[in-house]
Protein backbone atom coordinates (compact mmCIF):
# COMPACT_ATOMS: atom_id res chain seq x y z
CA UNK A 1 0.00 0.00 0.00
CA UNK A 2 2.90 2.47 0.57
CA UNK A 3 4.76 1.62 -2.42
CA UNK A 4 1.13 1.73 -4.13
CA UNK A 5 0.36 5.46 -3.07
CA UNK A 6 3.91 7.00 -2.78
CA UNK A 7 6.08 5.63 -5.69
CA UNK A 8 3.18 4.60 -8.30
CA UNK A 9 6.00 3.40 -11.03
CA UNK A 10 8.16 1.66 -8.55
CA UNK A 11 5.10 -0.05 -7.33
CA UNK A 12 4.60 -1.07 -10.99
CA UNK A 13 8.63 -1.95 -11.13
CA UNK A 14 8.30 -4.30 -8.28
CA UNK A 15 5.30 -5.97 -9.22
CA UNK A 16 7.02 -6.85 -12.66
CA UNK A 17 9.55 -7.88 -11.06
CA UNK A 18 7.61 -10.64 -9.19
CA UNK A 19 6.13 -12.01 -12.26
CA UNK A 20 9.47 -11.74 -14.13
CA UNK A 21 11.10 -13.70 -11.11
CA UNK A 22 8.08 -16.49 -11.25
CA UNK A 23 8.50 -16.70 -15.05
CA UNK A 24 12.10 -17.51 -14.51
CA UNK A 25 12.04 -19.53 -11.60
CA UNK A 26 9.67 -21.71 -13.26
CA UNK A 27 11.45 -21.69 -16.55
CA UNK A 28 14.46 -23.04 -14.73
CA UNK A 29 12.25 -25.26 -12.91
CA UNK A 30 14.29 -24.26 -9.41
CA UNK A 31 12.16 -25.00 -5.57
CA UNK A 32 10.76 -21.99 -3.56
CA UNK A 33 8.91 -20.00 -6.70
CA UNK A 34 6.55 -18.25 -4.80
CA UNK A 35 10.14 -17.37 -2.23
CA UNK A 36 11.96 -15.94 -5.28
CA UNK A 37 8.60 -14.27 -6.76
CA UNK A 38 7.88 -12.71 -3.49
CA UNK A 39 11.99 -10.96 -2.65
CA UNK A 40 11.46 -9.88 -6.36
CA UNK A 41 8.42 -8.08 -5.57
CA UNK A 42 10.20 -6.38 -2.21
CA UNK A 43 14.02 -6.00 -4.36
CA UNK A 44 13.42 -2.51 -4.08
CA UNK A 45 11.76 -1.88 -1.15
CA UNK A 46 14.43 0.58 0.21
CA UNK A 47 13.85 2.81 -2.20
CA UNK A 48 10.36 3.37 -0.29
CA UNK A 49 11.94 3.89 3.06
CA UNK A 50 14.25 6.15 1.33
CA UNK A 51 11.56 8.40 -0.14
CA UNK A 52 9.49 8.25 3.33
CA UNK A 53 12.67 8.77 5.48
CA UNK A 54 14.49 11.16 3.36
CA UNK A 55 11.30 13.17 2.16
CA UNK A 56 12.95 16.65 1.95
CA UNK A 57 15.93 15.49 0.09
CA UNK A 58 14.04 12.85 -2.10
CA UNK A 59 13.55 15.63 -5.03
CA UNK A 60 16.75 16.56 -4.97
CA UNK A 61 18.12 12.95 -5.33
CA UNK A 62 15.69 12.72 -8.04
CA UNK A 63 16.93 15.95 -9.47
CA UNK A 64 20.65 14.83 -9.43
CA UNK A 65 19.95 11.62 -10.86
CA UNK A 66 18.34 13.66 -13.99
CA UNK A 67 21.10 16.51 -14.20
CA UNK A 68 24.10 14.28 -14.09
CA UNK A 69 22.62 11.11 -15.42
CA UNK A 70 23.54 8.61 -12.87
CA UNK A 71 21.77 5.28 -11.62
CA UNK A 72 19.55 5.63 -8.66
CA UNK A 73 22.18 3.49 -6.89
CA UNK A 74 25.27 5.81 -7.47
CA UNK A 75 23.60 8.40 -6.38
CA UNK A 76 21.97 7.20 -3.12
CA UNK A 77 25.46 6.38 -2.03
CA UNK A 78 26.92 9.74 -3.19
CA UNK A 79 24.37 11.77 -1.49
CA UNK A 80 23.29 9.56 1.78
CA UNK A 81 25.90 7.18 2.05
CA UNK A 82 24.09 4.46 1.58
CA UNK A 83 22.12 2.26 -0.54
CA UNK A 84 18.20 0.94 -1.21
CA UNK A 85 19.59 -2.48 -1.34
CA UNK A 86 21.19 -1.91 2.02
CA UNK A 87 17.82 -0.01 3.69
CA UNK A 88 15.67 -2.62 2.30
CA UNK A 89 17.75 -5.41 3.57
CA UNK A 90 18.15 -3.70 7.08
CA UNK A 91 14.31 -3.37 6.89
CA UNK A 92 13.87 -7.21 6.02
CA UNK A 93 16.05 -8.18 8.55
CA UNK A 94 13.60 -5.97 10.86
CA UNK A 95 10.74 -7.82 9.84
CA UNK A 96 12.26 -11.13 10.64
CA UNK A 97 12.16 -12.55 7.10
CA UNK A 98 14.20 -15.09 6.31
CA UNK A 99 17.77 -14.89 5.30
CA UNK A 100 16.43 -16.60 1.54
CA UNK A 101 14.33 -13.24 0.73
CA UNK A 102 16.50 -11.01 2.74
CA UNK A 103 20.10 -11.99 0.47
CA UNK A 104 18.50 -11.33 -2.46
CA UNK A 105 16.99 -8.23 -1.74
CA UNK A 106 20.73 -7.20 -0.31
CA UNK A 107 22.60 -8.07 -3.47
CA UNK A 108 20.15 -7.89 -6.47
CA UNK A 109 22.95 -5.05 -7.59
CA UNK A 110 25.93 -6.65 -6.71
CA UNK A 111 25.24 -11.10 -7.05
CA UNK A 112 29.15 -11.76 -6.19
CA UNK A 113 27.82 -10.63 -2.62
CA UNK A 114 25.61 -13.38 -2.20
CA UNK A 115 26.54 -16.28 -0.11
CA UNK A 116 24.26 -19.00 0.30
CA UNK A 117 20.96 -17.72 -1.83
CA UNK A 118 23.32 -16.89 -4.95
CA UNK A 119 20.86 -18.57 -7.10
CA UNK A 120 17.73 -16.57 -5.57
CA UNK A 121 20.00 -13.30 -6.07
CA UNK A 122 20.77 -13.98 -9.52
CA UNK A 123 16.87 -14.76 -10.65
CA UNK A 124 15.98 -11.61 -8.84
CA UNK A 125 19.17 -9.43 -10.53
CA UNK A 126 17.89 -11.30 -14.30
CA UNK A 127 14.35 -10.11 -13.00
CA UNK A 128 14.93 -6.42 -12.54
CA UNK A 129 17.30 -6.39 -15.41
CA UNK A 130 14.39 -7.79 -17.78
CA UNK A 131 11.61 -5.58 -16.34
CA UNK A 132 13.92 -2.26 -16.65
CA UNK A 133 14.77 -3.46 -20.26
CA UNK A 134 11.00 -3.56 -21.00
CA UNK A 135 10.66 -0.45 -19.69
CA UNK A 136 7.59 -1.44 -17.25
CA UNK A 137 7.29 0.39 -14.31
CA UNK A 138 9.75 3.15 -13.01
CA UNK A 139 12.73 2.51 -10.58
CA UNK A 140 13.82 5.23 -9.99
CA UNK A 141 16.43 5.84 -13.08
CA UNK A 142 16.29 4.55 -16.80
CA UNK A 143 19.78 2.58 -16.58
CA UNK A 144 19.26 -0.87 -17.97
CA UNK A 145 22.30 -2.64 -16.36
CA UNK A 146 23.87 -5.48 -17.95
CA UNK A 147 23.20 -9.31 -17.11
CA UNK A 148 26.18 -10.40 -14.58
CA UNK A 149 27.99 -12.50 -15.68
CA UNK A 150 28.28 -14.73 -12.45
CA UNK A 151 24.28 -14.47 -12.45
CA UNK A 152 23.99 -15.63 -16.51
CA UNK A 153 26.60 -18.82 -15.53
CA UNK A 154 24.82 -19.88 -12.36
CA UNK A 155 21.00 -19.98 -13.84
CA UNK A 156 22.57 -22.31 -16.40
CA UNK A 157 21.07 -19.34 -19.23
CA UNK A 158 21.54 -18.95 -22.64
CA UNK A 159 20.07 -17.13 -25.68
CA UNK A 160 17.08 -19.42 -26.85
CA UNK A 161 16.07 -19.55 -22.65
CA UNK A 162 16.17 -16.00 -22.35
CA UNK A 163 14.29 -15.79 -25.44
CA UNK A 164 11.46 -17.61 -24.49
CA UNK A 165 11.63 -15.77 -20.97
CA UNK A 166 11.50 -12.73 -22.53
CA UNK A 167 8.78 -13.68 -24.99
CA UNK A 168 6.19 -15.01 -21.84
CA UNK A 169 7.09 -12.32 -19.74
CA UNK A 170 5.93 -9.50 -22.27
CA UNK A 171 2.50 -10.95 -22.47
CA UNK A 172 2.45 -11.13 -18.39
CA UNK A 173 3.42 -7.76 -18.17
CA UNK A 174 0.54 -6.05 -20.39
CA UNK A 175 -1.74 -8.37 -18.02
CA UNK A 176 0.07 -6.83 -14.91
CA UNK A 177 -0.43 -3.49 -16.25
CA UNK A 178 -4.06 -4.07 -16.52
CA UNK A 179 -3.95 -5.15 -12.87
CA UNK A 180 -2.14 -2.14 -11.58
CA UNK A 181 -4.22 0.22 -13.63
CA UNK A 182 -7.58 -1.56 -12.28
CA UNK A 183 -6.04 -0.95 -8.25
CA UNK A 184 -5.02 2.61 -9.66
CA UNK A 185 -9.14 3.21 -10.57
CA UNK A 186 -10.65 1.15 -7.54
CA UNK A 187 -8.42 3.54 -4.87
CA UNK A 188 -9.17 6.81 -6.84
CA UNK A 189 -13.07 5.63 -6.76
CA UNK A 190 -12.66 4.90 -2.60
CA UNK A 191 -10.47 8.14 -2.24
Amino acid sequence: EIMEKSILGLWEHSLGAGVAANIIARRLKLPEVEEISTAALLHDIGKVIIKLKFEDDYDHLQSIIQERQMTCMAAELEFLGIDHAEVGAWLARSWLLPEKLVEPIACHHDVSCSGEHQVKTSVIHLADVLVKAAGFGFSGDDYVPQIQKSAWELLGMNELILEEIVAELEDRLIETRNFSMELQAANESRA
